[in-house]
């Protein structure tokens, strides 16, 4: 069967920023350890002959460019992190403290754009509270922006079929504590906690209804959709889940329905809207090793996460691609909770970065789509000439 291969990552950068200017409660980058910086965020690149990659925590999208064009596979890639400038938000003391998302391809980018305002519809009612009679009513909570604005892009794959990719970068688990606050505080702690998590779970049900109503409404054409980020949680827990969407039936269910066509015409609109994780199809495939992208006091985490449409799903017989491979570069996080020895994350990164590995198939290697099939495609408005736009809370 005919095929290309299409490698994929997703990469956090602990804070990529110009040598010389102030950033994040951290003193500026000399020359040297600028150079340091990029030269190991360009050679890992190109250690993961990597052909399309989503970037979190970028101060300058110079600074990006330089360190991606490092890599000798993707000189001269088109490189975007949207407002990623010394025009970004600031510290009362001046210091940048709003770091940006990126991309990079070697694939045409048709359009790039930066998304802060969550979806319109979307509401805010992220709580819930009981009245005086027991009924549930929601509690608007002001949250209605990503804290770290989104950025979607539309590229172009082989034999000219588009793909849709989100850069993600989500709430950490950090505590939000405010400036009149004791964090010693056991009350104090446990609601800074619960304010991170409340963050969290808002951009995750604001990613997910935009990922929602860009993959519905599939037709004929083939129109696959990624998501590259850091989502600070695991692959199990409700937030990353949460932007997956619900899990496809089982096939053992389908005995137990009264109507035989009940599992295929619910699994239709499941399929359309899931997407599958790298690291959950790697599993399948592997035993006896642990997965990781990033290690807090000894707890082994993956946080940075590759998603995809079924497009690329084995068991879809009218897919575009196969998903075959992930690979985790992460020898440059030391687990500082178990040994003396650190590592200078000013000049590498405290996050892993995987790299997932596809096999495109050719026109004439594909099953065409009919519309009464099971799996059915993504079908969107053609592509538009590459453009910039932000939307604003």
């Amino acid at each position: 069967m005919s095929s290309s291969v299409l490698r994929v990552a997703t990469f956090n950068t602990q804070l990529l920023a110009r040598p010389g200017v102030r950033f994040h409660e951290q003193p500026p980058y000399s020359p040297e350890e600028y150079e340091a910086k990029t030269a190991f965020i360009g050679g890992l690149l190109e250690r993961g002959q990597v052909d399309l990659a989503g970037f979190q925590e970028v101060f300058h999208e110079e600074a990006l460019r330089e360190a991606v064009w490092k890599a000798p596979r993707l000189q001269g890639a088109t490189v975007n992190a949207p407002f990623a400038d010394d025009d970004g938000p600031k510290t009362p003391d001046g210091a940048l403290n709003a770091p940006r998302v990126g991309l990079a391809s070697r694939l045409p980018v048709l359009k790039v754009e930066s998304i802060a305002a969550f979806p319109p519809g979307l509401g805010q009612g992220f709580a819930v509270r009981r009245d005086e009679n027991g009924r549930q009513q929601a509690v608007p909570v002001g949250i209605n922006f990503f804290e770290r604005p989104v950025l979607r892009a539309e590229v172009l794959l082989p034999d000219s079929v588009p793909l849709t990719v989100y850069v993600a970068h989500l709430k950490s688990r950090r505590p939000v504590v405010l400036e009149d606050e004791d964090r010693r505080d056991p009350a104090v702690r446990a609601l800074a906690v619960v304010r991170a998590l409340l963050q969290r779970g808002a951009e995750a049900a604001a990613l997910r209804v935009m990922l929602s109503r860009e993959m519905a409404g599939r037709g004929t054409e083939p129109r696959p959709v990624m998501v590259l980020g850091d989502l600070n949680d695991e692959l199990t827990s409700v937030t990353t889940e949460l932007i997956r969407g619900e899990q496809p039936l089982p096939e053992t269910l389908k005995p137990l329905m009264a109507d035989p066509g009940d599992w295929q015409r619910k699994n239709r609109r499941l399929w359309d809207l899931h997407l599958y994780a790298a690291s959950d199809q790697q599993a399948v495939h592997i035993k006896g090793t642990t997965l990781y992208t990033h290690i807090h006091f000894g707890d082994y985490q993956v946080l940075d996460h590759i998603l995809f449409s079924q497009e690329f799903h084995s068991r879809n017989p009218h897919r575009i691609g196969d998903f075959r491979y992930l690979q985790v570069y992460n020898d440059h996080v030391v687990d500082t909770h178990m040994t003396d020895m650190t590592r200078n994350v000013r000049t590498a990164s405290d996050h892993g970065v995987p790299v997932a590995e596809f096999n495109l198939l050719t026109p004439a290697s594909r099953q065409p789509v009919q519309m009464a099939t099971p799996m059915t495609e993504l079908c969107l408005p053609a592509p538009r000439m590459l453009n910039f736009s932000l939307r604003l809370p």
